[in-house]
């Protein structure tokens, strides 16, 4: 939970406990280790442009 307050941006890997889910405001079609940081990194860049 520190990380989504640290970061401001609720975000959540497909496989996250569901309570993490449930506060996400982005759920990642990727789970953890499966390219989760790629994914949330292409959806910024695409938000920057």
């Amino acid at each position: 939970m520190r990380s989504k307050q640290a970061a401001g941006i609720p975000v959540a890997a497909s496989d996250a406990h569901p309570a993490i889910k449930k506060m996400a405001k982005i759920i990642l079609s990727r789970a953890g280790g499966e390219g989760v940081v790629r994914e949330l990194t292409d959806i910024i860049l695409k938000a920057g442009k």
